[in-house]
């Protein structure tokens, strides 16, 4: 049963060679084939992976969408597009949403970067859902448990109250220099993109002390996207 990995899309020359390295790394942990398809601006469509698949011999595939809320991608884009197939049996399972896996991940890419004393600002794309906006709130408080030293959330667009992309991140810079703290910004984002570029685009000088930038999450993903695999192939086996 193939694995899709279903990302949003971009327009940016980094996304889909890093997408490509997600994949690889799928791809070494997975028995099945692992291919890579886009809701939109770029190429291969979700339809076109499963008329490939479909011809080389495929009856049954799975679709994990790389999405972190239940906002308009996840609940119109992902159901019509999956409605629209008729190459194969094809599954399509929950996003990756912000539990455990998630959190682990973030956590994993402030360590990395994290030198001393730090505030976190979490910046996620933001939406026009406020429930999104506040799931994402709601995470940032999860993160701020394990997590030394104040864990707030920001938006790079969306209708969430307060400053969005480098305002945010400045904001946030702001009140961790008035607490003695440096500034880790995380992204909630699977991949490089031209959202993420405008938020690191920050003037370091009137944000000092320094401002450091995590990483996506990209390859962090990987044993989440499994379990997304797993239950869903385990789901049809029982049926």
């Amino acid at each position: 049963m193939a694995l899709i990995l279903l990302a949003h899309g971009s327009r940016h020359r980094d996304t889909a060679p890093a997408l490509e390295k997600v994949r690889r790394q799928v791809a070494s942990v997975c028995p099945e084939p692992v291919r890579l398809a886009w809701l939109n601006l770029a190429q291969p469509s979700l339809e076109r992976v499963c008329a490939e698949l479909a011809q080389a011999g495929h009856t049954r595939a799975v679709a994990v969408p790389l999405l972190f809320t239940d906002a308009f991608h996840a609940r119109i884009d992902v159901p019509h597009q999956a409605g629209t197939i008729g190459h194969l049996d094809l599954t399509t399972t929950a996003g990756l949403g912000l539990g455990e896996g998630v959190r682990q991940a973030l956590i994993t890419r402030i360590h990395q970067v994290q030198r001393t004393s730090s505030d976190v600002l979490i910046m996620a794309v933001g939406s026009s859902d406020p429930a999104a906006n506040q799931d994402v709130i709601d995470f940032a408080a999860r993160v701020q448990q394990t997590v030394p030293g104040k864990v707030t959330a920001g938006f790079v667009v969306g209708t969430a109250p307060g400053p969005k992309g480098p305002a945010a991140v400045q904001a946030a810079a702001k009140t961790a220099r008035e607490r003695g703290r440096e500034l880790i910004v995380a992204p909630l984002f699977t991949l490089p993109g031209l959202l993420w570029d405008k938020v690191t685009t920050v003037d370091k000088v009137t944000t000092a002390p320094a401002v450091r930038y995590a990483q996506p999450l990209a390859e962090l993903l990987t044993p989440l996207i499994m379990s997304r695999w797993n239950s869903a192939q385990s789901a049809m086996c029982r049926c």
